[in-house]
């Protein structure tokens, strides 16, 4: 879906550019300002705001992300812990409670950097990225995040001592 949407962006900024001049757009502000608000329409899931993606209801999570490849729920201990997930391609996962985001994952074959840091990265460099923890185990470590009018943490987990999987969540459930 995503090369789709790239590919389709493309061919239509080169037919507005081509069509520029004839539109009397020829001044480029016209142009810009609509190129612009063109690729902001592209749905974006590096990971580098994923704090923002918490609290967000469906339909700017649809307009972000578009459909998710798949929806799951995820079963807990007790029955009112159970979770609905959206899985997209690119591994992350959208975790819901009352109708509001509350937890993205991203597994192992995340690709791209998040919070400054990527998969695979040695829990000493994790550590000198993001400073002072706030809890560690023998195979996770949690720090505070920046408040967004709720808490938030990062809970890191690693295998043989290399960032395998993450959640950034809300504290506050």
């Amino acid at each position: 879906m995503k090369t789709r949407i790239r590919t389709k962006t493309v061919i239509i900024i080169l037919l507005i550019l081509t069509a520029a001049p004839a539109l009397n757009w020829a001044d480029g502000k016209v142009c810009e300002t609509f190129l612009w608000q063109l690729l902001s329409q592209i749905p974006q899931t590096n990971g580098k705001n994923s704090i923002d993606w918490l609290g967000m209801d469906l339909e700017t999570v649809y307009k972000k992300f578009g459909v998710p490849q798949e929806v799951f729920c995820y079963r807990a201990d007790k029955k009112e812990d159970d979770n609905v997930v959206f899985y997209y391609k690119d591994h992350i996962y959208l975790f819901w409670f009352e109708n509001r985001v509350w937890v993205v994952r991203f597994d192992e074959r995340f690709k791209h950097e998040f919070l400054g840091i990527k998969m695979g990265m040695p829990r000493e460099q994790i550590l000198e990225i993001l400073g002072d923890k706030f809890k560690e185990t023998e195979d996770s470590l949690v720090f505070y995040l920046p408040d967004q009018g709720f808490p938030v943490r990062l809970r890191l987990f690693f295998k043989e001592n290399m960032l395998f999987d993450a959640y950034v969540y809300r504290g506050d459930y």
